[in-house]
């Protein structure tokens, strides 16, 4: 009965599991043109914080790391560098962005800060579907 109900939950789980979806149809102008104002955004995020000491020294060095990264697959992006060989540059980015998506959650940021930080987010939601 135990192995019954047991396997019936992982095949449950199997079935639940959601399933990678096929990244969106490449368009090198369209991700390059994302890329280049996620840079943008990244730079004046990378100000807002710097601007606030409050927001601490982790916050401040992930700001300056995303506005580095963002800045770098932009750059490969722009000399005409498809999704194979920017991949890991958009996942570092990734990782970045959601560490400093919780960061910024907690950190006491003035709404213009939060207002620029909803820029960049919006930029890797436009982004991610091409990864």
């Amino acid at each position: 009965m135990l192995r019954t109900t047991l396997l019936c939950s992982c095949l449950a789980l199997l079935v639940a599991s959601p399933v990678a979806a096929e990244p969106a149809s490449w368009d090198q102008e369209r991700v390059s043109a994302i890329a280049q104002q996620l840079a943008v955004d990244g730079l004046a995020w990378e100000a807002a914080v710097l601007r606030q000491p409050e927001a601490g020294p982790r916050l401040q060095m992930n700001a300056r790391t995303l506005r580095e990264q963002s800045e770098m697959l932009a750059a490969h992006l722009a000399k005409g560098e498809a999704r194979d060989k920017t991949l890991d540059y958009y996942r570092g980015l990734k990782e970045v962005v959601d560490d400093t998506e919780e960061l910024a959650s907690r950190a006491p940021l003035d709404e213009p800060s939060m207002d620029v930080w909803a820029k960049v987010a919006d930029g890797m939601r436009q982004l991610s579907p091409y990864y």
